[in-house]
């Protein structure tokens, strides 16, 4: 009996002595690690022994285990070289196993987060998703491009600190993996791969999940760290996003993360999430030791016109909370993208996922390229700076750093989506016309106006925007609380031409302050109608030519114009004109 006792202890021994060596099985072929760094290597081993890395750019280190076996280290990696990609191995051994890492490439490596906006790829709704962005995903060869989806488990209630095993490993884009991959990282990696100021291999690391409010992302550290900050799944003492999947990849080395979430914030209440977002942030970093970028995506149009009784969007639910989520730009190193314009049609209103992933991960990806980068480029839309009434208008103004080149219709009409009010904060639908790098806004039902907002209803589709293709952000002047503050009235919007605000170069008006008079100046010869228009499209004189200018029209006052040629030809020009 002593016998047996003996054998069974020798062999147990001996199986504590021959633990085998492991690593989190996301350290596998064909990842990528970031460049420049000190980047860390962990896994567990038997207690007391001695762990060696060996790199084939030439670095090594070693590391004794603790006696739980758990051991961590660094390794310093290479600089990245535009328009190269060497790849390279990696042995870690023990000295009784060896783990080899082979195609491994080293580059910018980002953590795509948030819920099922962010998530999204070509296998949700298939025949929908995956039809709509099949022509990029079939000419998606970028070896040199790699992605890590950390997937869920089970359950998503996890809530004890029982951790599943991560089973991901890294996939090399290609049209055929690419499929799997969630739409947004996808195109933001490609944006920052294809820049030939950047051109080097991207890492994408995926940890979202769709339906989960913000608490379910923070640790609980982060959920604790302020009173303001608010657990949207009290239920669960821990955030069942996080420890499942988050807390798994801590602390692999990365450049930085984008942010897609607060669907689910957006009918519960506000209030907490600007704190637990920037609570969010800090714990991040302090886990993963560094100060890395962080950008997010404001949410996008929402609102099914057939609940409406007028069928018409007078809500503004979403608007608050973007204003929340852009709190973010007080904390450093981080920024914000807008995607009010991309709605195609009205009836892509009523998808709480937007088709058009592909302009969401480019503009992050332009944050990046100019932030993170230091390419010289342009990379957010016009914001607003300030405003000051002119009479029966109101002129908006936009930073200088956001306008660009200037400011134009994305497609070619007049301004959308401006509302104006007078002291009674009834808010009409009103006109808005470019002039130089300002906005002009005014409507005939608000002669004396107080405040302006932009966009600011659930189902605004945006058309303003900087001629480098950055839409406009939504905002507004006044300081209105909650949904109670302000009525809309249900208007359409006024209308002139497809071309209202395009400044002809062969035609000028000049308004005499004077005399009231309209002084307009032509060389075509084919102009057969001129005529006068008020802001909302009625024609206030019209006069038949058969001479090319100048002319004279008389009798208007203060206020905004158009004037249109007509031509023989079949097309109209159309210039503003604003008399104070």
């Amino acid at each position: 009996m002593k016998k047996f006792y003996f054998i069974i202890l020798f062999f147990c021994c001996y199986l504590h002595s021959t633990a085998v060596l492991t690593l989190p099985r996301f350290f596998s072929n064909n990842m990528v690690l970031q460049q420049n760094t000190q980047t860390n290597f962990w896994g567990k081993a038997d207690a007391g022994k001695t762990i060696s890395i060996t790199a084939s750019w030439g670095q090594s280190t070693s590391v004794v285990t603790n006696a739980s076996g758990v051991w961590t280290t660094k390794i310093q990696t290479p600089v990245a070289i535009p328009g190269q990609a060497p790849t390279y191995s990696i042995t870690i051994t023990d000295g009784t196993t060896t783990i080899n890492l082979n195609n491994v490439l080293v580059g910018e490596v980002w953590v795509s987060n948030g819920q099922s906006n962010m998530w999204l790829h070509a296998g949700y709704q298939p025949t929908v998703f995956a039809v709509y962005h099949k022509a990029e995903l079939d000419a998606a060869n970028f070896p040199n491009i790699r992605f890590l989806t950390i997937n869920p488990p089970v359950s998503l209630q996890t809530k004890t600190a029982t951790l599943p095993v991560v089973d991901s490993t890294w996939m090399v884009c290609s049209p055929t993996s690419a499929y799997n991959f969630a739409f947004i990282p996808f195109y933001f990696a490609r944006a920052l791969y294809s820049h030939p100021a950047l051109n080097v291999p991207i890492g994408m690391i995926n940890t979202s999940w769709a339906g989960r409010p913000i608490s379910d992302f923070m640790s609980a550290t982060a959920l604790a760290s302020s009173t303001s900050v608010i657990n949207y799944n009290a239920g669960s003492p821990q955030s069942s996003v996080y420890l499942p999947m988050i807390k798994q990849i801590i602390p692999y080395s990365i450049k930085g993360m984008i942010w897609y979430q607060g669907e689910y914030n957006v009918n519960s209440p506000t209030a907490g999430y600007t704190d637990s977002q920037a609570a969010m942030i800090a714990d991040y970093r302090a886990s993963w030791g560094t100060n890395f970028s962080f950008y997010t995506v404001q949410l996008a149009p929402y609102f099914d016109p057939t609940t409406h009784p007028s069928n018409r969007d007078l809500s503004y639910g979403i608007p608050l909370f973007r204003e929340v989520q852009n709190a973010i730009v007080n904390t450093p190193k981080t920024g914000i993208v807008v995607n009010a314009d991309l709605c195609p049609d009205s009836a892509n209103l009523r998808q709480i996922h937007p088709l058009n992933k592909r302009p969401v991960g480019e503009r992050l990806a332009a944050l990046a390229l100019v932030k993170d980068y230091g390419i010289n480029m342009v990379c957010e839309g016009p914001t607003y700076l300030s405003h000051k009434i002119q009479g029966s208008t109101i002129v908006v103004s936009y930073k200088p750093s956001t306008l660009g080149t200037g400011l134009m219709t994305k497609d070619g009409k007049s301004v959308s989506n401006f509302r104006i009010a007078g002291s009674d904060n009834k808010f009409y639908p009103a006109l808005a016309i470019i002039s130089a790098n300002t906005v002009i806004v005014s409507s005939p039902n608000v002669p004396n106006p107080v405040n302006v907002r932009y966009a600011f209803s659930d189902g605004a589709m945006t058309n303003l925007q900087n001629i480098e293709g950055f839409p406009a952000f939504p905002f507004r002047t006044d300081n209105l609380s909650g949904l109670n503050g302000a009525t809309y009235i249900d208007l359409a919007y006024p209308s002139i031409t497809a071309n209202a605000n395009v400044l002809e170069p062969k035609i000028s008006c000049s308004p005499n302050p004077v005399q009231d008079i309209l002084n307009i100046n032509f060389s075509e010869n084919d102009i057969y109608m001129v005529e006068l228009l008020d802001i909302n499209g009625r024609i206030l004189i019209s006069k038949k030519m058969n001479h090319s200018g100048p002319i004279s029209l008389s009798a208007f006052s203060t206020n905004i114009y158009f004037c249109r040629l007509k031509s023989t030809a079949g097309f109209n020009k159309m210039v503003k004109i604003i008399k104070c």
